[in-house]
């Protein structure tokens, strides 16, 4: 199946499934009126990333948000660097009002702009749109305070021809984050 398929299937089942979802507690912090807001970030031996999003609950265990994420690879044997700005719309949903553990679908859509630049390398800026469908799950390891864990299937759109065979226009990823819910 297509990713574009499955991100809109994913998305359409999330519409579904919260309109017959029931009832969350009100004090739950995945319950209509509370918000979110996460925090995330990676460091390795060649690059660095930081994450900051934000989400509403519009009804009782779904949430619409944004998110930024910038991120720089550093490749000092081939002397280039290159950076990401990435933006994105999700839209979540948790089905269970669970205590401590809270299991959530997502579907995201997002630009990305890449460029890179130094010695060995073509200098290189491109634009790209994506979408992504997955799965994840929240771990309260304080009243409002989580650790998520999510992974996800995405697919990047028209990656020009050029730069197709570095870039995977279709990769799975995961990503580690910290989450305030108010």
């Amino acid at each position: 199946m297509k990713p574009i398929v499955t991100a809109f299937a994913l998305t359409v089942v999330l519409l579904a499934a919260a309109a017959g979802a029931d009832a969350h507690s009100p004090d739950s912090p995945v319950s209509q009126g509370h918000f979110s807001v996460g925090l995330g970030g990676g460091l390795d031996s060649s690059s660095a990333s930081v994450g900051l999003g934000f989400g509403y609950f519009v009804l009782d265990g779904l949430m619409p948000g944004v998110r930024y994420v910038f991120q720089w690879e550093g490749h000092d044997q081939a002397q280039y660097d290159a950076y990401q700005h990435d933006v994105s719309l999700y839209l979540r949903y948790f089905p269970f009002d669970l205590e401590a553990v809270l299991p959530f679908l997502v579907g995201e859509g997002s630009w990305l702009h890449y460029s890179q630049a130094g010695k060995g390398v073509e200098d290189l800026s491109l634009s790209l749109w994506s979408a992504m469908g997955g799965a994840g799950v929240l771990v309260f390891i304080a009243r409002r305070f989580s650790v998520e864990l999510m992974v996800g299937m995405r697919h990047y759109f028209d990656v020009p021809s050029d730069v197709a065979g570095g870039f995977d226009e279709n990769r799975l990823e995961w990503n580690l984050g910290f989450g305030l819910y108010f």
